[in-house]
């Protein structure tokens, strides 16, 4: 190993370990793939064969994982074990990316901030809708449409986890979106309409309310829609008004259509679309573009910068959350702040 490689262990080796995480390790040139750890033992040879990671390499035991030479932890169980599998790693003195959302309880949430600060070690949330090229073209051009109105996010999907719910699944990345559009603003109340219908009553369609400061009215619709079988059809997007235009991106495809009423050629043309120069061919998917660039940001933050998501940005998320599921569950609107405290 040089000085300049990174030893990493997954922990939880799903799906999204196997198809998204692992493959984009192997893209950077800093990090090296040391451990596996997961409860499935099946899981651990099929990954484990799949990227050459060794059967001494391959744990089923924390603890024994966390001795095996790594510097850093990309925790990817299932949400539920999102705060106990990251507080073990911070313990063990390990740099820490944990998949979004970063738990399920605030409570927890505030206990792995605390404890990332206390032990100086890096706290990384997969809240990764932030490094989309045509979300930062889309925020760029927001500063010609004067005083901003509202801000408009919509999500429909063919797959949300019931077990968790829509709130926590889904609903958490376009919350994070509008957060991170706005540089993480005062949210000034909160009204949130919930739907049933996953495991255990969860919500699985919900539309949310908000005012930011500034006066900025913002409504986010999710949608559980398996029975459309055709991601194509579906409604996905961000849309922006302002006092001098408006501006809308996909949710996850490079397209943003723009109008400015000063320029001559949205005068000329009406809403017309815009494609950031940054995007990659159409045949590599931007998502996983953006994938990689979240475990980039992971490794510069590890080598001394600041994490684009630490675990404080993640519990505005939390909080905001926290009061949307508040709200639904008394029918009224909440403030932040009555949560977070």
């Amino acid at each position: 190993m040089t000085t300049n490689e990174i030893p990493v262990g997954v922990l939880g080796c799903g799906k999204i370990a196997e198809e998204v995480h692992i493959p984009n390790l192997f893209n950077i040139a800093e990090f090296r793939l040391r451990s596996l750890c997961d409860v499935s033992s099946g899981r651990l040879a099929l990954v484990g064969e799949k990227f050459g990671v060794p059967p001494e390499r391959r744990f089923t035991s924390q603890e024994d994982f966390f001795r095996s030479g790594i510097e850093g932890v990309l925790v990817l169980s299932p949400t539920a074990h999102h705060f106990q599998n990251a507080k073990a790693a911070l313990e063990a003195g390990l740099h820490v990316f944990v998949e979004k959302p970063l738990c399920e309880k605030l409570d927890d949430g505030k206990a792995l901030v605390e404890e990332a600060s206390r032990r100086g070690r890096v706290l990384s949330v997969g809240h990764f809708y932030g490094f989309f090229p045509q979300h930062i073209l889309a925020k760029k051009k927001m500063a010609k449409l004067g005083r901003i109105k509202s801000a408009r996010l919509v999500g429909e999907s063919l797959i949300i986890k019931e077990e968790d719910g829509a709130l926590l699944d889904y609903a958490s990345h376009f919350i994070h979106l509008l957060l991170w559009y706005f540089d993480y603003p005062r949210v000034e109340w909160v009204f949130a309409d919930m739907v049933p219908g996953g495991k255990e009553g969860k919500e699985m369609d919900l539309t949310i309310l908000a005012e930011l400061e500034g006066g900025i009215r913002a409504s986010i619709t999710i949608f559980w829609a398996p029975g459309l079988k055709n991601w194509d059809v579906l409604q996905r997007h961000v849309e922006i008004l302002g006092e001098k235009g408006r501006v809308k991106a996909a949710f996850t495809a490079p397209e943003v259509t723009l109008y400015h009423a000063g320029n001559l050629i949205s005068r000329a043309r009406g809403l017309h679309s815009i494609t950031p120069s940054f995007a990659m061919h159409p045949a590599v998917p931007v998502s996983q573009t953006s994938y990689r660039k979240e475990l980039e940001d992971f490794r510069d933050a590890i080598r001394g910068g600041e994490p684009a998501v630490d675990g404080r940005k993640a519990l505005e998320v939390m909080v905001f959350m926290e009061a949307a599921r508040l709200s639904g569950k008394e029918g009224r609107k909440v403030r932040p702040a009555e949560v977070a405290e």
